[in-house]
C-alpha cells in the first residue's frame, strides 16, 4: 500500500508536438504530485502536492530530522504552528499515523509504544495549505480535558508573524453538551485580548484565554468547568495587523 501511494503522488510531466500549417508548436503539460489526502507525504521545500479527494493544495517546508536515542518516546520539535494536524512524521521511511503511532502537543512529539529504535531516523515536516476557492474545508480537532483550568489547547503560533487570529469552533463533551462559537484574539506582543462568542445545546462549559510566552509565541488556553472530557473542532485564520 505504501508503494502504491508513492506512485500515485509522483510528479508527472510530458510534452507533445502539435503540427500546424506553418510551424511546429510545442505543448507542455506539468502535473503536480497528487493522490488522496491521507497519503500526502512530507513534501520537499517548495514542492506542491494536491489532495484530489479533498480538492486541497499544499506546499512543503524545510523538515526536521531527529536520530532516535532509543531510550525515550518524546522529542522536542522546532515547529510551532496553530494546526498540529499539519505535522507529518516518518520513521525510517515509513509514514506514521497521527493519533495511532504518535501525538503532538505544542512542540512535543510523543510516540505511542513501541518507541522508535536506537538510531532510527525520524523525519518531521509541515505542509502548508494553499487555500483554493470552494475547496473542501477540513476541520482540525484537539482533545478537551475534563475539569481543568487555564490548560494549553495545543494552538500555538509566532506572535511576531501573526498578531491577529479568528477561530471558528465547535465542541462536544461525553455528556452530550455541544457548543459552537468564534474566538477573536489580538495582541501587541505583550498584552492579549481574547473574546469568545458562543451558544450551546446543554451547558456551555468551556471558556478561553490567551498568553504570550517568553519566546513571543501565542498560546490559546481553555478552562473546562465540566467533569466530562470532549473534542474541540476548529478552523483558524491568521494575519498581522500593522
Amino acid at each position: 500500500m505504501v508503494q502504491t501511494c508513492r506512485s500515485l503522488l509522483q510528479l508527472n510531466t510530458f510534452s507533445e508536438v502539435k503540427k500546424t500549417m506553418t510551424t511546429d508548436t510545442l505543448i507542455s503539460r506539468i502535473q503536480l504530485r497528487r493522490g488522496n489526502f491521507e497519503d500526502l507525504p512530507i513534501l520537499k521545500e517548495g514542492e506542491l502536492g494536491y489532495a484530489m479527494d479533498r480538492k486541497r493544495l499544499f506546499i512543503g517546508n524545510p523538515s526536521q530530522t531527529i536520530i532516535s536515542t532509543g531510550d525515550t518516546d518524546t522529542y522536542a520539535l522546532t515547529f510551532r504552528i496553530a494546526r498540529p494536524s499539519q505535522i507529518i512524521v516518518v520513521v525510517d521511511d515509513t509514514q506514521k499515523t497521527a493519533g495511532v503511532h504518535y501525538t503532538v502537543t505544542g512542540t512535543t512529539l510523543t510516540f505511542n509504544a513501541p518507541a522508535p529504535a536506537l538510531n532510527a531516523v525520524i523525519e518531521v515536516g509541515v505542509n502548508n495549505e494553499i487555500v483554493l476557492d470552494k475547496a473542501d474545508a477540513m476541520t482540525d480537532t484537539l482533545p478537551v480535558l475534563a475539569a481543568v483550568m487555564d490548560t494549553f489547547s495545543g494552538i500555538y503560533f509566532d506572535s511576531t508573524v501573526y498578531n491577529t487570529a479568528v477561530i471558528d469552533y465547535s465542541l462536544k463533551d461525553s455528556s452530550g453538551n455541544m457548543q459552537v462559537g468564534q474566538i477573536r484574539m489580538i495582541t501587541n506582543g505583550i498584552d492579549v485580548s481574547v473574546a469568545d462568542t458562543s451558544n450551546a445545546i446543554g451547558s456551555p462549559t468551556v471558556s478561553f484565554s490567551g498568553e504570550i510566552d517568553g519566546d513571543d509565541y501565542f498560546r490559546l488556553n481553555y478552562t473546562n468547568s465540566s467533569s466530562s472530557a470532549g473534542t474541540f473542532y476548529y478552523t483558524i485564520r491568521l494575519w498581522y495587523t500593522q
